[in-house]
């Protein structure tokens, strides 16, 4: 794959550089944990150790009638998590997926506001070789944040701890394996978006995290009386959080507490990018101290199964749109830059990624901060033409700031939002945070939030449209009676 870009590891330090590698220079990727005692090494201990799991943990009626669209799986060794695994996968089984997107934490190295990718044609463990959906990973790979990083994927065991799994109860379905690294707030919107680029209606998503690690090797005693309880405490709060998609309380539950759930950052992604009329059912329960009665270190391990439809995207990236998405960035950035310093904007773009009128709005911020940001629910027929009035508009006209002066340029940020046609919404219950922007009206007052915001502030819906009201110039809960809510998807370019 020429120029693509490589993460690699070097005394713990983190290197990005270009490679005029081909593509599948690396034919496959041998996976070791079986060599590490993660699970048998060899095929006939490990084929029967499998399938004695799946025979003795099955999962409920419930949860079985269903196809589940993506699942949360524990990923520690098979001897303390394979009950939990098994329940999990038993989900799964008798079901055809075109892929499965495996996306596990980083635990040892630093590959922060990254996803990294693996550039091989197979994986193999003591079951054989399995193939890897190469045109998915090509895809990512053409995203500036989607990095190739094969040393990663080898000392990192929360992605390969699933392989024999995937090719025991799913065999011969592509993966693509993804280890994720800390992302912002902000960041989940945007990932969520190129992953949507290659889900598709028969896609799984594989998230794999334990969660509350306790004990003083893992840093983490918060209380020395009812451990065990006050474990199943912290973990139902979090399990209840995430089974009402309720991404900012999941977020507080980490913060205030100190909550130990090594794939938390997967999960965030996975409620960013999850439908909201989609249903996440806990399937399996266990913790490590169950088994060892050693209360003083325990790691707790959920399975859970979730049900829907994926939604799709407004629009959908290929290179050449990508490149085009770039253009209108630089745009807007030269518009902005026109704006302050009374000049006319450079390097108008030749032609858009986007066939058809969509409204746009241009963000601008200063040191993370907004500084301002204005545009159009409703689109003219040149986006470009858009792009250069709402830039102007959000440089000088947001009325919440001062006009940007010359010495601030350096200082800014430029995002773009490009969105799809508003819909009425019947009921405010059904829109999705993250997903969908809102539009709030009651009587002639209205407000506007696009779909990264709620998810930036950590909002849950609640207070999202009680700050939709406050913005129209209302009370905290006019939002209540008498509104009408309208919604819209976005496509961010940054």
């Amino acid at each position: 794959m020429n120029g693509v870009k490589y993460l690699v590891a070097a005394v713990g330090i983190v290197i990005i550089f270009p490679t005029m590698s081909t593509a599948n220079s690396m034919n496959s990727f041998q996976s070791n944990l079986g060599n590490n005692g993660w699970y048998p090494n060899s095929p006939s201990e490990l084929r029967q150790l499998l399938s004695d799991l799946v025979t003795r943990h099955p999962v409920d009626g419930q949860t079985s009638r269903r196809r589940p669209i993506a699942v949360i799986i524990p990923h520690a060794g098979y001897v303390y998590s394979g009950a939990v695994m098994a329940k999990t996968m038993n989900s799964l089984a008798g079901y055809h997926y075109d892929k499965v997107i495996v996306i596990g934490p980083s635990h040892f190295t630093p590959c922060n506001h990254h996803a990294i990718l693996l550039d091989v044609s197979t994986i193999a463990t003591p079951l054989g070789h399995h193939p890897v959906d190469q045109a998915s990973v090509q895809r990512l790979s053409q995203f500036p944040e989607f990095l190739m990083g094969p040393s990663i994927h080898q000392s990192e065991h929360s992605v390969q701890v699933e392989f024999p799994w995937i090719q025991s109860m799913l065999p011969n379905t592509p993966i693509v394996p993804i280890v994720l690294g800390q992302l912002a707030p902000d960041e989940l919107y945007h990932f969520a978006n190129r992953l949507r680029s290659i889900i598709t209606d028969e896609t799984l998503v594989m998230i794999t995290s334990d969660f509350i690690h306790y004990g003083s090797a893992f840093g983490y005693t918060p209380f020395t009386e009812d451990i065990s309880e006050n474990i199943r405490r912290l973990d139902s709060a979090a399990v209840d959080a995430i089974c009402t998609h309720n991404l900012p309380l999941f977020r507080r539950i980490i913060q205030t507490t100190g909550a130990t759930i090594c794939g938390e950052q997967p999960i965030q992604l996975l409620l960013t990018l999850l439908p909201y009329s989609s249903t996440i059912l806990p399937v399996g329960y266990e913790r490590s101290a169950d088994r060892t009665s050693d209360w003083s270190h325990s790691v707790s391990y959920v399975g859970m199964s979730i049900y829907g439809q994926w939604a799709a995207p407004p629009f959908r990236s290929a290179s050449d749109q990508y490149v085009k998405s770039q253009e209108l960035l630089a745009w807007a950035k030269a518009c902005v830059a026109a704006a302050v310093t009374h000049e006319t904007p450079q390097g108008r773009p030749l032609s858009s990624p986007f066939s058809e009128p969509h409204g746009v709005f241009v963000t601008i911020k200063k040191n993370g901060n907004l500084r301002g940001c204005i545009g159009s629910l409703i689109g003219s027929d040149s986006i470009i033409d858009d792009i250069a009035t709402q830039a102007r508009h959000s440089a000088l006209n947001d009325h919440r700031f001062e006009p940007i002066t010359r010495d601030e340029l350096p200082l800014l940020t430029v995002e773009l939002t490009v969105l799809s046609p508003p819909k009425k919404c019947d009921s405010a219950s059904k829109i999705r945070l993250g997903i969908d922007g809102i539009i709030f009206k009651k009587g002639l007052l209205q407000s506007v939030f696009l779909p990264q915001v709620p998810v930036e502030q950590s909002w849950d819906l609640a207070e999202t449209l009680s700050e939709l009201a406050i913005k129209a110039g209302l009370s905290a809960d006019a939002w209540k009676d008498n509104s009408e809510f309208f919604t819209f998807q976005g496509t961010v370019i940054n």
